[in-house]
C-alpha cells in the first residue's frame, strides 16, 4: 500500500529505514561510529517500546517520520562481542550493547550475534 501523505512515508538514510520496525545486518567490516548509529537506533527503538502502544499516536505527532509506530519485531544482528574486543575502552559502545542486552527483549527488540561462518571444502 502506497503512504496517503507525505508524512507517512519512512524517513531514509543511505538506503535505511529510520524507523524501528525492521531487522538490521551489521557487518563485521563497518566502522564503530556506523555500528554506534545502529545501536542508537535501536535503543529508540526500546525507549519508545518501552512506553507501550498508546504512546504511537504522541510520538508520531511530536518525532514525525522518526516514531516507531509499529510494535512488530526488531532483529539488529551485529558481533557486538567483536566490537567489544576491538574497542575495549568505547564506553558508550559497552554501555549501548548491555542496555539493549538487558531491555530490548522484553519490548520486542532484539541484538543477536551472526551466525558463525561455514566453513568452505577445500
Amino acid at each position: 500500500m502506497t503512504p496517503s501523505t507525505p508524512d507517512e512515508e519512512p524517513l531514509m538514510v543511505n538506503g535505511q529505514t529510520l524507523r524501528g520496525h525492521r531487522n538490521i545486518t551489521v557487518e563485521s567490516g563497518h566502522d564503530i561510529d556506523h555500528v554506534l548509529l545502529q545501536l542508537k537506533i535501536a535503543l529508540r527503538t526500546v525507549a519508545f517500546r518501552e512506553q507501550g502502544p498508546q504512546a504511537a499516536h504522541e510520538a508520531r505527532r511530536n518525532f514525525g517520520l522518526l516514531a516507531d509506530t509499529r510494535m512488530d519485531n526488531v532483529t539488529l544482528t551485529v558481533d557486538a562481542d567483536r566490537y567489544l574486543a576491538l574497542h575495549p575502552d568505547h564506553q558508550e559502545l559497552h554501555t549501548l550493547i548491555r542496555t539493549l542486552r538487558d531491555r530490548g527483549p522484553a519490548v520486542g527488540v532484539t541484538l543477536t550475534n551472526p551466525p558463525p561462518a561455514q566453513a568452505h571444502p577445500a
